[in-house]
């Protein structure tokens, strides 16, 4: 998180408080503090929820969605990585001069390259038929795959992740989950030789299982 500049004209901005609300308001002052000097960063729902608004009930995709409808944000995906960039940040923020250039790339500039459309392309190939899409499906499904510790099978596990469709309360779930797990003697022992492939987890709905806790002796 980065300090950013609060002006007045935040604050009565009609399209912004108005047709969205103050939740939408809170997510994109956050996402300043987030960007990069560009403006720009990882579009990962459940990451900035976690950053910027832990103690809300919302859906912080859909909110994505919403402001990118306003004109306050763009959403776009490149190499299969989902990224979005703040609207004229740069000419309402003047970041340090020490802070880093960006390192993101920046939106493209033709329709057939958007968040959208990418993820659709990804998800058709053999994984989900198109009438059905789930956009956020495989995005949920990384953030999942960088947490889990044995990198085994991503194809299945990717596939097994498709077909359980989980929502972002369950994704939250598996993920707590699973850095539960790794702190257990189960999946310690013997540098990690007994944790399950991630497919195998998913598809036995690991999230559920009882966690064995050693109890130390006094």
């Amino acid at each position: 998180m980065r300090s950013r500049n609060l002006k007045p004209g935040f604050f009565d901005d009609e399209d912004l408080h108005l047709k969205l609300g103050p939740h939408h308001a809170i997510l994109f002052a956050g996402l300043w503090c987030i960007a990069d000097k560009q403006g720009k960063c990882e579009d990962r729902p459940i990451r900035i929820k976690a950053n910027v608004m832990p103690y809300y009930d919302v859906d912080v995709d859909k909110m994505l969605t919403d402001l990118e409808t306003q004109k306050f944000i763009k959403r776009y995906s490149l190499n299969g990585t989902n990224y979005l960039k703040v609207l004229k940040f740069e000419k309402h923020q003047h970041p340090h001069h020490t802070e880093k250039d960006s390192l993101l790339p920046d939106p493209p500039s033709t329709k057939k390259h958007t968040r959208l459309t990418t993820v659709k392309d990804t998800l058709t190939n053999g994984y989900a038929p198109s009438d059905s899409l789930n956009t956020d499906s495989l995005y949920s499904f990384e953030e999942f795959w960088r947490c889990y510790p044995k990198k085994k099978g991503k194809g299945y596990a990717k596939k097994a992740w498709l077909k359980i469709r989980p929502d972002e309360s369950l994704v939250k779930k598996m993920i707590v989950k699973v850095e539960v797990l790794k702190q257990s003697e189960q999946w310690k022992k013997d540098g990690g030789q007994y944790i399950p492939h991630p497919s195998t987890w998913l598809n036995g709905e690991g999230w559920d299982d009882e966690v064995e806790v050693k109890k130390e002796s006094w």
